[in-house]
């Protein structure tokens, strides 16, 4: 059982406890690291940058990731909750394929080696791309005809309601 938290009734279990300790320790270790090996203005450089990365996230990949869920949610609402799941699994892929392309690119324009970094890179993550998105349409069509017949989602009694 748990309150309406999602923690457990009695408090968190000691597993919790030592873990959220631990996870704790790690970061204090990482900060007087930090402060150890790097000067004045490394640790000001280091701010600016997670400075940015919280503008980054808050003011552009949240509003992003409503945008997208929202008609998402709705397109996929009356699919069974395993075929949503492939969905989201298959986007969050695909965007995790897309981060190093730009930093590759610029590496393979700029390298004195062309030995270095063989190959078409935006062609290399298009044909991923496509392939990905072949299989979690193919893995979404099963789903969903295996499905078909099957009680609506949400209905864990089978009376409709």
């Amino acid at each position: 059982m748990t309150s309406g938290a999602g923690v457990p009734r009695g408090g968190p279990r000691p597993v919790r406890v030592l873990l959220g300790v631990l996870g704790v320790v790690q970061l204090g270790v990482g900060v007087l690291g930090l402060v150890g090996e790097l000067g004045p203005p490394q640790l000001l450089g280091l701010l600016g940058w997670l400075a940015a990365a919280v503008a980054l996230h808050d003011g552009v990949l949240v509003p992003l990731t409503h945008a997208v869920g929202r008609p998402l949610r709705r397109l996929t609402g009356t699919w069974r909750p395993a075929s949503a799941v492939v969905l989201r699994g298959g986007l969050v892929v695909g965007a995790m394929v897309a981060l190093p392309v730009p930093a590759l690119v610029r590496a393979q324009r700029q390298s004195s080696n062309p030995t270095l970094l063989t190959g078409d890179y935006a062609l290399a993550v298009g044909v991923v791309w496509l392939i990905l998105a072949v299989m979690v349409a193919g893995l979404v069509l099963v789903i969903e005809r295996r499905g078909a017949g099957a009680r609506p989602r949400g209905d864990a009694s089978g009376s409709g309601r």
